[in-house]
């Protein structure tokens, strides 16, 4: 609102590198340092589970090494996700802000596989018409879940997640 008051419960995004990730949440930022309770969720994959599963260091954020050394969460540098995976989200780091608002807990990390996150892009073409980016099914899934608990426990919840892409280019991957 214009106060900068909100009734969000939660904010879903998918996140790789973070940028979709941080413009969609970073206004919410100062609500949340002030006492607010909005659920911060970053979704990423479990082909590369770097906030959940990866280690806080420096390293780089290309395979080849010449980016600079970053402190992020990571799956290590040498790490490579199964070359079967087409449901994005394949970086081997994260940011350095996303790492750090995890880290620092205002940022919740969930991961969950491809096959649960097409299913997701599946049922938001069906329902709203719209075919959602890999990436973004990976939001609308924990969405998804999210609602599910709502409701199982009764409860009126706000949820706004994030489609940061279209899935017009990957389609064979939907298949």
């Amino acid at each position: 609102s214009m106060a900068g008051e909100s009734n969000v419960d939660h904010l879903v995004a998918c996140v790789s590198g973070g940028s979709n990730l941080c413009g969609f949440m970073m206004p919410f930022l100062p609500e949340k340092n002030s006492g607010s309770k909005i659920d911060m969720l970053g979704v990423e994959s479990t082909a590369s589970p770097r906030l959940t599963q990866g280690t806080y260091e420096y390293c780089r954020s290309d395979v080849a090494g010449y980016t600079p050394e970053v402190l992020s969460h990571s799956m290590g540098e040498s790490y490579i996700p199964a070359p079967v995976h087409v449901g994005g989200l394949r970086n081997h780091n994260s940011s350095p802000l996303v790492s750090l608002l995890c880290r620092e807990g205002i940022l919740r990390a969930e991961a969950l596989d491809e096959f649960n996150a097409f299913k997701a892009g599946q049922i938001m073409l069906k329902t709203e018409g719209i075919l959602v980016a890999p990436e973004s099914s990976h939001a609308v899934a924990a969405a998804i879940e999210l609602a599910e608990k709502a409701r199982i426990e009764n409860k009126e919840s706000v949820i706004v997640f994030l489609a940061s892409g279209n899935g017009f280019l990957d389609l064979q991957g939907y298949n």
